[in-house]
């Protein structure tokens, strides 16, 4: 896992955000944070936390956890057992059981994905991710920038990793649904978060951040 500094301007509240399978910061660069230093967790190639989080966040007074997709696992397998005391963790368009038929994206369709992987494919999947013709016009200039081969290692990697470690804990106090999540079946977020956490729905794409101007905006939403 690697870590890079989305904002960083010595504020007292950070937001640490694990980004989704494939991602890194590009498309993320327009997001402003006025209140928040935000720190992104992301290429879960290798799963275990960079450096020591708990340095990092001790300078904080308030720490906050946002994930998204594929993030939300990875962000409780790391973070289950390291005492982090999060003001407000939040759940982004993914579930604790990504590879389920009922509570997630079917696995045949994830391990189809990670089959049929090639550039082509790749467009086609972020097209359906931000929505549409009208979110690719969008990101298509800040695709992330890493290399096909390295994504399609970290799509194995977590494959593995779902197949092999389950969760049974629950850090998440808010779940953020897209209605119009085309990768994560909206039923079935809802089917997970029913009675694992405050549900927030808003007619979004699975890439939602396009809906919104900051960081603070995201954290803050009731």
């Amino acid at each position: 896992m690697k870590s890079l500094w989305l904002h960083q301007n010595n504020k007292n509240k950070i937001i640490l955000f694990f980004n989704g399978w494939g991602g890194d910061h590009y498309p993320l660069e327009f997001l402003e944070s006025d209140a928040y230093d935000v720190l992104m967790l992301y290429d879960y190639r290798d799963l275990s936390l960079p450096g020591d989080l708990t340095a990092i966040t001790g300078r904080y007074e308030e720490v906050n956890l946002m994930a998204w997709s594929f993030g939300v696992w990875v962000a409780q397998q790391a973070l289950a057992q390291q005492g982090f005391d999060f003001r407000r963790a939040m759940a982004i368009n993914g579930t604790l059981k990504p590879a389920d038929q009922t509570n997630g994206i079917p696995e045949t369709i994830i391990v189809g994905t990670l089959k049929n992987l090639s550039e082509r494919n790749l467009q086609k999947f972020q097209r359906r991710m931000v929505g549409g013709a009208n979110g690719w016009r969008r990101f298509e200039p800040t695709r992330p920038r890493r290399s096909l081969a390295d994504q399609k290692e970290e799509l194995q990697g977590l494959i593995k990793a779902f197949r092999e470690k389950s969760i049974s804990e629950n850090l998440y106090h808010c779940a953020l649904v897209g209605q119009g999540d085309l990768i994560f079946p909206t039923a079935n977020q809802e089917k997970f978060w029913a009675v694992q956490a405050d549900m927030v729905s808003l007619n979004v794409p699975h890439f939602p951040f396009y809906s919104f101007t900051s960081w603070d905006e995201i954290i803050e939403i009731k």
